[in-house]
């Protein structure tokens, strides 16, 4: 069963499925690769967004070009040395 999408792209109004399968937002995601581009591990982005670990550990493996992209953009904005 699709999720209720509100009119802004890409934004959920729920985080849940009708039959209880967990959504990860959008937002969600973004905040883990920031959390991965300045240096947290795994289980402190899990912890942080609410997510499982094995979620959080997928996304350093499916968006590692986006995490280098995002820690070069800190480092360009002086938030990293």
């Amino acid at each position: 069963m699709p999720i209720a999408v509100s009119k802004v792209t890409n934004r959920t109004t729920s985080r849940y499925y009708k039959n209880g399968v967990y959504s990860m937002t959008n937002q969600q995601k973004f905040e883990i690769v920031k959390a991965f581009a300045y240096g947290e591990t795994a289980e402190q982005a899990a912890a942080a967004e609410g997510v499982a670990i094995a979620e959080v550990r997928q996304i350093a493996v499916n968006c590692a070009a986006d995490i280098s992209a995002e820690k070069e953009m800190l480092k360009k904005a002086g938030y990293l040395a």
